[in-house]
């Protein structure tokens, strides 16, 4: 994070492990449901989500859901040893533990992945 921004909003490199899907992968995919799986086996049961605006919420992992709706989001548990933020930009990023599960067990993840702002027709 620099200055309060996050990838992709950052012009640097995507590190290693961080991992930018495009929003729609948690839309027309399985998307969602893997990173539902990824939490469940790390044992997680609750999540924290955090909007731009409008009411946070204490969510049980069967019904947390990445994505876009408006105001930007914000995910993360009581472990703080991973987040997920979905974008205005049309992406949804990943990091820490839950980047490495979503990399290592989601056969489609690479078909997802956010190509850079060539992709949204930004130079």
């Amino acid at each position: 994070m620099q200055n309060g921004w996050w990838h992709p909003l950052l012009s640097s490199s995507v590190p290693h492990d961080v991992l930018v899907l495009t929003g729609e992968s948690m839309w027309e995919s399985d998307g969602v449901d893997q990173v539902r799986r990824v939490l469940r086996e790390l044992g997680r049961r609750r999540v924290a989500e955090l909007r731009e605006y409008g009411a946070d919420y204490l969510l049980d992992v069967e019904i947390v859901a990445p994505r876009y709706t408006g105001p930007e989001g914000l995910w993360i548990d009581e472990h703080h040893d991973w987040i997920a933020y979905a974008s205005h930009q049309g992406t949804v990023a990943f990091g820490g533990v839950l980047s490495a599960g979503l990399v290592a067990t989601w056969p489609d993840v690479d078909g997802w992945r956010w190509t850079g702002w060539q992709e949204l027709g930004h130079r």
